[in-house]
């Protein structure tokens, strides 16, 4: 491979970053755009109220008063709120009862009563949930089913048609709720711009990492022994959690090919996309994109790795000593050879980049830039999540050797694609959301078990990222329909000055605001924690609650291993083989000759151990 630089149009900083940009521009040209979030409403009810208030005690006369005088200020309030109720939006109007209902609430405590406050304090700046029609997920799951089905019919046709598949159908619920909802208007382009915010952050971390790892070339120079192919495997599923499956993959799947070239099998790229692009990066939200869907929806981060990794484990071991034992069995049948055992093991070349990726993980743990936004903080946008992202990848565009890509073969093909199809997913999937918001009690999900398979299997056929986040939604409206009552008296808590939970407080109750300590700390002295944060609490503080979400966390990234369409990484790793020559089994033959027999006794073990027996619960 030539050390020059060459004109390939894969060394321009184009189309991925093009693309990025004009998301990111789109994003803050809209919230920019007045859109009435309630507040209006809001502040003429205190406004009314501090009149009302001062009928008691005008000029401090009060015990002077006549009914005269009263009548009049009476007058003067009433007149005062037909003003103001003319400047507010005609929807706003019409929900003042659910406002008086709320404030009503409010001053009984009763759960639900600080719903409407998180377009205040909480991450989302949504309205209440808009009830959305069944029917509106059509589109969604038109848009899963030609993703899993259409590449099988005619590869060629979908290559060349998904974009109008991904944007045509991410328009029609796009146009529906942001100009045709009749209901709730303002709601439902909160709720619609509020996911799409969320797509901005996905995308930013799966491009940048994506671009920074394929400006990293690793060489390894040793002979491909049944040891050496597992210890790389276990190095990959490691640094899955840092780089995320995509980047390990990327990073690690040449290097594997080549110091195998000799005698590479089938067996050897299935088992790195079971246990790299898929199993192995379970212990982070920057591990696989499903986890970092639920970091963004607020659960934290150090709390994967706390409750995840004896499922890891477990999986690993096996998984690599299946591994081993196949390969150990192949390598006796023939002496390997391998034609670069001389020099250094190891040898790196676009060092630099790690630098560019621990920029990266520093982003993550940033505001987004969308929170600088609604706050006003314009000058702290050079330092938000995906700002910080974006410029990484840049910058490790700009001081990356074009032989480097050269050498990783690097294009921008597969973040092209899944940009796309994730513009459309993000899109249609809003009306799923909503309509699990509201109908949640009606899934017939009662254990972490069901809530495991159920994920999995649809993470299989699917793609794991939205299937997450459809039973993260499904969860979190359960919790809310039974612990209704306990999330009224987590939010007296928070209210109380200091915040605080007495010595005979519900034990949920108590479990939820000590992880609301633990892991979000400045909200609560801030007093800004969302009824999402509250939800989310009362799940993972509380470990007969949490097992449901490790059930639907481990579900989605363990069982999108079982096809190459479940899980991103995996046709791009499928891809790579398949252009270094080495024969990959069909869709059919991946599924009923490894994932079956091998993957799922697996997983089944997992759920014993952990959802049927509870080790460690």
């Amino acid at each position: 491979m030539t050390d020059q630089p060459t004109k390939s149009s894969t060394h321009k900083p184009g189309l991925a970053l093009v693309l990025l940009g004009l998301v990111l521009a789109f994003a803050i040209t809209y919230r920019l755009t007045p859109v009435d979030d309630g507040a209006s409403h809001d502040a003429a009810v205190d406004h009314a109220q501090v009149d009302t208030h001062a009928v008691d005690a005008p000029d401090g006369h009060a015990p002077n008063q006549t009914a005269e005088h009263v009548e009049a200020e009476a007058k003067r309030v009433n007149e005062h709120l037909e003003e103001t109720a003319e400047a507010v939006d005609a929807h706003l109007t019409e929900s003042a009862a659910a406002v008086d209902a709320h404030l009503e609430a409010a001053d009984h405590g009763e759960p639900g009563a600080h719903e409407a406050d998180e377009a205040h304090g909480g991450d989302s700046g949504q309205h209440d949930t808009p009830n959305v029609q069944w029917y509106w997920m059509l589109p969604f799951a038109l848009l899963l089913g030609s993703i899993a089905v259409m590449p099988l019919i005619n590869m060629h046709f979908w290559e060349h048609h998904y974009p109008k598949f991904a944007i045509g159908l991410g328009t029609v619920t796009a146009a529906y709720y942001l100009f045709f909802f009749k209901q709730d208007l303002p709601a439902s382009r909160t709720a619609w711009m509020h996911e799409m915010q969320e797509y901005v952050s996905f995308i930013a971390l799966l491009g940048s990492l994506y671009i920074v790892s394929g400006g990293i070339v690793i060489n390894v120079s040793r002979r491909a022994t049944a040891t050496t192919n597992t210890t790389l495997l276990l190095v990959g599923a490691v640094i899955a959690n840092v780089v995320g499956t995509t980047g390990a993959a990327m990073l690690l799947i040449r290097p594997y090919i080549r110091i195998n070239r000799a005698h590479i099998k089938p067996y050897h790229i299935v088992f790195f996309i079971f246990a790299v692009a898929n199993c192995g990066g379970s212990l982070s939200p920057i591990g696989d994109p499903p986890l970092f869907m639920g970091y963004l929806k607020g659960v934290p981060f150090f709390w994967v790795l706390e409750a995840l990794w004896p499922m890891w484990a477990v999986c690993l071991i096996v998984l690599l000593a299946i591994f081993f034992v196949i390969d150990k069995r192949d390598h006796a049948k023939a002496e390997r050879e391998h034609e670069h055992d001389a020099g250094p093991a190891v040898q790196i070349y676009g060092f630099q980049n790690f630098f560019y990726i621990g920029l990266i993980l520093a982003g993550v743990f940033r505001p987004s830039m969308f929170e600088h936004i609604r706050a006003g903080e314009y000058l702290m946008l050079p330092i938000s999540r995906e700002v910080l992202m974006a410029i990484a990848a840049i910058a490790s565009k700009l001081s990356t050797k074009p032989y480097i890509y050269e050498r990783n073969e690097f294009t921008y093909g597969p973040i092209k694609e899944v940009a796309i199809l994730f513009v459309g997913i993000f899109s249609t999937m809003v009306p799923a959301l909503n309509y699990l918001n509201h109908h949640s009690a009606d899934m017939p999900l009662k254990t972490p078990g069901q809530y495991y398979f159920i994920t999995g299997a649809l993470s299989s056929m699917l793609d794991n990222a939205p299937t997450y986040l459809v039973f993260l939604e499904t969860n979190q409206g359960q919790v809310q329909d039974q612990f209704g009552q306990q999330l009224g008296e987590l939010q007296l808590a928070l209210d109380a000055n200091p915040p605080g939970v007495g010595a005979d407080a519900d034990p949920k109750v108590k479990g939820a605001f000590d992880t609301l300590v633990q892991y979000n700390q400045p909200k609560v002295q801030a007093g800004s924690v969302s009824k999402t944060d509250m939800k989310i609490a009362m799940i993972i503080g509380n470990r007969d609650l949490a097992m449901y979400l490790m059930a639907i966390s481990i579900g989605a990234v363990f069982f999108g291993a079982c096809t190459y369409i479940g899980n991103g990484p995996n046709f791009m790793v499928k891809s790579i083989a398949e252009s270094a020559g080495i024969q990959m089994p069909s869709f059919f033959g991946y599924v009923f000759k490894y994932a079956l027999p091998i993957l799922i006794p697996i997983y089944i073990l997992i759920w014993l151990l952990f959802f049927v027996l509870k080790l460690g619960v």
